[in-house]
């Protein structure tokens, strides 16, 4: 019923080529709010990002026509932009994600020991994101002429006070699940690093790791440089890919080099995953550790 799928543009937009889009795979055409959505506020986001915000919208216009037997679209379109409706389904789309895409039984949000909440926030994040986007577009004193501007903005407030309150419990759920504190994230200790660094590093010749889990010895130093480099320097993996030994530049003022983390344009790129800049802020030079002979590796590390 509904797809999401890479287009390629003819004229680049951020550090990009392409496009992720919403189909309705009937018509065979975008979905139409989406495509506005992905044009207009996504679409100098990273890929992923504009992945998993429109894989959030397929669930929901899925559950719409589930539930209403009409697409999306054609009823916010046919309504005149009608946000109550919306408005109330939000708490019932939670529910229907909360049983697997499921309407025909009702658990409340924190109630599923399958479910992995994480998911399902994620999902009503990208969602609320959409949301937001119609509500300031299309909540507005020209499509709503019967309204004056006091009442359009009272609304508003309401809408938001409703949406602030759904991403408390987002963040609740993330964080307490069923008594437990989970974290999506969390820092390395100076320990784990050190740990990390004594299986990572690579063996020598009259020294061998035996933790290290990769035998060929090129293969060791270049992994432990991808470490390094991810570790020391909070690299990207996409940013990590698009360096080369044109990325460190010595300073014309000093002996310090600097790591210059830009994209290089190469279309002929033939690794499966491509190298890739997050987005236009991620351009960056970051003072690195290095010297004309070799990195400053920690001085356990003897290469």
């Amino acid at each position: 019923m509904f797809e999401v799928k890479s287009i390629q543009l003819e004229q680049k937009i951020s550090n990009k080529n392409e496009i992720k889009l919403l189909f309705d795979t009937e018509s065979t055409f975008p979905c139409l709010f989406p495509l506005l959505f992905s044009l207009r506020v996504i679409r100098f986001q990273s890929l992923s990002t504009q992945y998993s915000d429109l894989m959030a919208l397929k669930d929901w216009y899925m559950f719409w026509y589930k539930k209403y037997a009409i697409s999306f679209c054609e009823f916010f379109y046919s309504s005149n932009y009608n946000f109550e409706l919306i408005y109330e389904e939000i708490d019932n789309f939670i529910i229907y994600l909360e049983n697997n895409n499921d309407l025909s039984h009702v658990t409340y949000l924190g109630g599923n020991r399958k479910v992995n909440y994480i998911n399902i926030s994620n999902k009503v994040r990208s969602f609320l994101k959409f949301f937001t986007y119609l509500m300031d577009d299309y909540l507005t004193v020209k499509k709503h002429p019967h309204l004056d501007r006091k009442e359009i903005e009272k609304i508003k407030s309401n809408i938001k006070k409703h949406i602030d309150f759904k991403k408390k419990i987002i963040r609740k759920s993330t964080k307490t699940i069923h008594g437990e504190k989970k974290y999506l994230y969390k820092s390395m200790t100076n320990e784990m690093v050190k740990v990390l660094y004594e299986t990572i590093t690579p063996s020598r010749s009259n020294n061998i790791n035996s933790f290290n889990p990769f035998k060929n010895r090129p293969t060791q130093f270049r992994n432990f440089l991808i470490i390094h480099l991810m570790l020391n320097y909070g690299l990207r993996v996409g940013e990590l890919m698009l360096l080369t030994v044109n990325s460190i530049k010595k300073s014309r003022l000093n002996d310090s080099y600097s790591l210059i983390i830009t994209n290089t344009d190469d279309e002929h790129d033939s690794r499966r995953r491509k190298p890739n800049i997050k987005n236009e802020f991620s351009y960056r030079v970051r003072l690195c550790c290095i010297n004309i002979q070799k990195l400053s590796f920690p001085q356990s590390i003897q290469i």
